[in-house]
């Protein structure tokens, strides 16, 4: 299964999408029935059950998803593995995911300007790029 650079999603994000694609296979709801329930577009229910994205969906989407494909095991009769049928196990994932991620984000390294003063820790990419350009002038 195909996940993405792995130098753009994290490993404990990436696990993450691969559980919720799991569940999604193991419910055989397809991609386009969790659209409405998700608010989301098709590409970006493809994006996060595949791994490519960079930080996790709001748990709004998340527990979206998980009840949509809960919902349809139910109704088409298909058994969801224990380890994947329950919401607050989810929940619990979900928080434990946030930790590990904002834990990881916490012990990178803090950047210098060519002064040598410590630059505030900037995780978006496009505030890096423009920090990086202004170091250069």
């Amino acid at each position: 299964m195909d996940l993405g650079d792995p130098g753009t999603t994290s490993a404990p994000l990436r696990l993450f999408c691969e559980r919720l694609r799991r569940l999604q296979t193991a419910c055989g709801v397809k991609q386009s029935g969790l659209l409405g329930a998700a608010g989301l577009k098709r590409s970006q229910v493809s994006d996060i059950l595949n791994g490519k994205i960079e930080r996790p969906p709001d748990w709004g989407v998340t527990v979206a998803i998980v009840r949509a494909c809960l919902e349809h095991a139910e109704t088409a009769g298909r058994l969801v593995p224990p380890d994947l049928g329950d919401e607050a196990d989810w929940q619990r994932r979900y928080f434990d995911l946030e930790q590990d991620l904002d834990s990881g984000a916490r012990s990178r390294p803090r950047r210098e300007d060519p002064a040598g003063w410590p630059l505030a820790e900037v995780t978006d990419p496009f505030a890096l790029e423009v920090q990086d350009r202004k170091s250069v002038v």
